[in-house]
């Protein structure tokens, strides 16, 4: 089943079920402290594959007001086009991060919450994510940041990021503690981590 996460026709089928956001990995709050210096005031910023997540109006409210975000799927799309049209400066747009229709040297800030992982779930992950670090590569600033937040830990992931033609230099990435449910709160399990990395662009 997991297989099918690199599919719009996955993610077409499961957000017409499912209204409510959901958060993959971390909220907003839970990486605030590190993607929040990333971003200037007047930054431009791209969420990619941003499904139901309130990510984009959070950093929206709370960081910069000119933020787009792309997802394979219409479906996911086309609610939060409807849910933030009173958010100017908000946009979303059905787009692959595979083939991104920005100019080159668009964006100051890319981040990427759980796509990743998802595209590593594909039968051609490993190509898949290859071909999206060189849109993000493409599409972002000199001098501007990507920001990956995912599962894995530091030797499944960072060779991903490592191409030199990506033109960009990794910084040391960042474990922060995986909130879980637990008797209807918020918990923080020490023990376990998600992994954020930062590269800045040359």
């Amino acid at each position: 089943m997991s297989q099918n996460y690199s599919k719009a026709s996955y993610w077409d089928a499961r957000y017409s079920k499912e209204k409510e956001p959901f958060e993959w990995f971390q909220s907003y709050r839970g990486i605030k402290h590190i993607l929040k210096p990333l971003i200037t005031q007047d930054a431009k910023v791209l969420v990619i594959g941003c499904g139901n997540s309130r990510l984009s109006s959070e950093i929206f409210d709370d960081a910069t007001t000119d933020v787009t975000s792309i997802d394979i799927s219409q479906v996911v799309i086309g609610d939060m086009r409807t849910k933030y049209r009173k958010k100017k400066g908000m946009q979303y747009i059905r787009m692959d991060a595979k083939n991104m229709d920005f100019k080159d040297s668009t964006f100051d800030v890319v981040v990427d919450k759980g796509l990743t992982d998802c595209l590593l779930c594909g039968d051609d992950g490993e190509e898949d994510i290859s071909i999206s670090m060189g849109e993000v590569s493409r599409v972002l600033k000199s001098g501007g940041a990507y920001l990956c937040v995912s599962f894995g830990e530091p030797d499944t992931r960072e060779s991903y990021f490592q191409s030199k033609g990506f033109n960009w230099e990794m910084q040391k990435p960042v474990s922060v503690p995986k909130p879980s449910i637990s008797s209807g709160k918020i918990e923080q399990q020490s023990n376990e981590f998600h992994w954020c990395y930062v590269a800045r662009k040359e």
